[in-house]
C-alpha cells in the first residue's frame, strides 16, 4: 500500500485556547484558537495580555529573530505548553528559566535559544494505524515514540494556502483485512497531532503481493537433497 498523494489546506491550529505560559506562578493564556500567527502578531497579542494583567513584562526580538522577554523586575518562566514553546522558540529550553540581569539596560531578560515556528515544525508526517512501525527519538531525553509513517510533508507551505504532496518514499506492507480499517493522522516532527480545520484528501495505491507456497518450496529443497 502506498499513499500516493495528500491534498488539504494550510489551516493549522498553531495555538489552542488552553495553551499558556507560566511566569512567576501565574498562567497567561490568550484564550482563543489561532491558525495564522506570525512572530510580530504573536508577540503583540502576548504583550497586550501582559499589559491587561498590569504586569511589567515586555517582548521584543533580537537581530537573529529570537524572542526576548524582559522586565524591570526579576522573573522566572516555570512552565510553557507545547504549542507555546514552538511559537516562542523555547522548545530547546529546560524549565524553569530564570531571568538574567543586563547592566546596560537595567532590565532582567530571558532570550529564547531558537527562532519560533509559526506553522508547526518544518516537517510533518502522515501516520497510519496499520503498517510497519517506525521508532524515533522525539526530544532531548531518551523517550522513544513509535509511529507507522506513510508519508512525509516538508513544511514549506503558507497559512490558508493549499497543501499538495506526492509520496515516493514510503511503501507499506499490510494484510488484506487491514484495508477495511485504515485511520490516518497528521503529526509534527515530534509526533504531536496536528489539528486541521479543513479535511485531508488522500489517494492510495494498493498492489497485491503474490502468495508463496512455502510447503511446496520446502518439499522441493528436501527432495533435491
Amino acid at each position: 500500500m502506498t499513499v500516493t498523494s495528500l491534498t488539504t489546506n494550510g489551516d493549522i491550529i498553531v495555538l489552542e485556547k488552553d495553551d499558556y505560559i507560566m511566569i512567576n506562578g501565574k498562567q497567561y493564556c490568550l484564550g482563543n484558537d489561532y491558525t495564522n500567527l506570525d512572530r510580530v502578531t504573536f508577540s503583540s497579542l502576548l504583550e497586550k495580555l501582559f499589559n491587561d494583567s498590569n504586569v511589567d513584562i515586555h517582548l521584543c526580538f533580537d537581530d537573529a529573530n529570537r524572542l526576548i522577554i524582559y522586565s524591570s523586575e526579576k522573573f522566572v518562566i516555570e512552565r510553557v505548553t507545547y504549542n507555546m514553546t514552538l511559537l516562542t522558540g523555547l522548545y530547546n529550553a529546560k524549565f524553569p528559566l530564570y531571568a538574567e540581569y543586563n547592566e546596560n539596560t537595567n532590565k532582567y531578560y530571558i532570550r529564547a535559544n531558537s527562532v519560533g515556528f509559526t506553522m508547526s515544525t518544518p516537517v510533518l508526517y502522515l501516520v497510519c494505524n496499520v503498517g510497519i512501525q517506525s521508532y524515533r527519538n522525539v526530544n532531548r531525553t531518551n523517550e522513544i515514540s513509535g509511529a507507522k509513517i506513510v508519508m512525509r510533508l516538508n513544511n514549506s507551505f503558507m497559512a490558508g494556502q493549499p497543501i499538495i504532496v506526492v509520496n515516493a518514499d514510503f511503501i507499506t506492507n499490510i494484510l488484506t483485512n487491514d484495508l477495511s480499517n485504515l485511520q490516518y493522522t497528521l503529526v509534527d516532527a515530534n509526533m504531536k497531532e496536528i489539528k486541521l480545520l479543513t479535511p485531508m484528501y488522500i489517494t492510495i495505491q494498493v498492489i497485491g503481493v503474490p502468495d508463496t507456497d512455502v510447503i511446496s518450496d520446502a518439499y522441493k529443497l528436501i527432495t533435491q537433497k
